[in-house]
């Protein structure tokens, strides 16, 4: 039961990441809807439109600032 009640004080993500800044204390209280901090990652995978006069500036690949 003591195993129980500690389990319910641990965060876990269903994802693999990086926490970034931590936007809480430590022995803060939490909900589901405290932002904790953000997550930081070396690649993501972004779709988006591109309008068709650009088409030949974009490549698979290619870097987007």
């Amino acid at each position: 039961m003591l195993n129980a009640q500690i389990d319910k004080t641990l965060i876990r993500a269903p994802f693999s990441g990086k926490l970034g800044l931590r936007q809480i204390s430590l022995g803060y209280y939490v909900t589901p809807a405290t932002l904790i901090g953000t997550l930081q990652s070396d690649k993501i995978k972004i779709d988006f439109t591109v309008s068709e006069i650009y088409d030949s500036l974009v490549k698979a690949g290619n870097k987007v600032y």
